[in-house]
């Protein structure tokens, strides 16, 4: 491509995105990219908070679509103690107390509502002991205590085989 050809390309380019966003020149990203040359780093670190929020919202859109649906019950609320992971999950109107069943794994707990509806997965901050699970349900909040597995601060000795050859 010819200089005057990449000039163009680049202002198209440049054209294209939000003018409305005060904290980048995009004048300034013109000539850069027009000289061929790449920013130096100083220069695009001074003017980092455009990169910020432009990564937030797209982690934001995308990690959107990957939280589970959790119809008629909003966020649970999750509470971290020394020993303990404690779960609030509000329970959909409409939906009675024998239709509740809860599951258990180390990582996640999965409320099935039955009645059609979509089954609530929570993933949890950190492995527990899914055997030591206490539940309680009042005024519409299932209240979910379980127990963290421990770090296993003890080691284990294994066995150490010999192949036949030796």
């Amino acid at each position: 491509m010819e200089g005057a050809d990449v000039q163009t390309e680049v202002n198209s380019l440049a054209d294209g995105y939000s003018r409305e966003d005060s904290t980048f020149d995009w004048e300034q990203m013109k000539r850069w990219m027009g000289q061929g040359g790449t920013p130096q780093p100083d220069q695009v670190l001074s003017q980092s908070d455009w990169v910020q929020r432009y990564v937030g919202k797209l982690l934001g859109a995308s990690l959107a679509g990957l939280q589970p649906n959790l119809p008629g019950g909003g966020e649970p609320e999750l509470f971290e103690t020394h020993r303990f992971i404690i779960a609030k999950l509000k329970i959909p109107a409409g939906v009675r107390d024998d239709q509740l069943r809860l599951l258990v794994r180390p990582d996640r707990i999965k409320l099935m509502t039955g009645g059609g509806r979509e089954d609530r997965i929570v993933r949890l901050p950190c492995l527990v002991v899914p055997s030591t699970c206490r539940a309680l349900l009042a005024a519409g909040i299932l209240q979910v205590k379980l127990r963290k597995r421990r770090s296993g601060d003890q080691y284990e000795e294994a066995v150490i085989r010999k192949s036949p050859d030796e």
